[in-house]
């Protein structure tokens, strides 16, 4: 059986210096993200080609009327226990204003 070694896989930069020191992570960091720049730098800019505007079609203008349609309708959420028993207070407040204003006049 014979057991063939697979290369490990190259790193962007080298783990060593010419010295024989190892790089630590974040030189190694460093190293790659400076490299990058200036390849991306050398790299020539894509001309960007803007495609002339066309004008919507009847069926998309339907589905976009009936998007905004469907958005303003949204039916309210079922008021909870704590949102009848607030009301309920607001009301009884309300009844206690006005009764002391009749007793007032």
């Amino acid at each position: 059986m014979t057991h063939t070694n697979t290369p490990l896989p190259t790193t962007y930069t080298p783990t060593h210096t010419a010295e024989g020191r190892k790089l630590t992570r974040a030189e190694r960091k460093a190293a790659n993200k400076a490299k990058w720049a200036s390849e991306q730098a050398a790299r020539k800019p894509k001309a960007s080609k803007r495609k002339p505007k066309r004008e919507k079609t009847f069926l998309e203008e339907c589905k976009e009327v009936h998007r905004k349609y469907e958005q303003e309708r949204k039916r309210k959420p079922k008021p909870n226990s704590n949102d009848r028993m607030e009301a309920r207070a607001q009301r009884e407040s309300i009844r206690k204003q006005e009764g002391q204003l009749e007793m007032a006049l």
